[in-house]
């Protein structure tokens, strides 16, 4: 839901988690994706 709430997002319509997710994962970097956001930046870590 926080992803969904970002700024960019809602400006395109409502995506589908599934949609969303399988895009994010498709970024990750060693086990790490940094998603940029309105203020600052937001970095998670992939759960093993």
């Amino acid at each position: 839901k926080y992803i969904q709430s970002f700024k960019g997002i809602s400006e395109i319509g409502s995506l589908e988690e599934e949609i969303i997710r399988k895009r994010l994962e498709s970024e990750f970097n060693n086990g790490m994706l940094i998603i940029p956001k309105e203020y600052g930046m937001f970095i998670a870590r992939k759960e093993s």
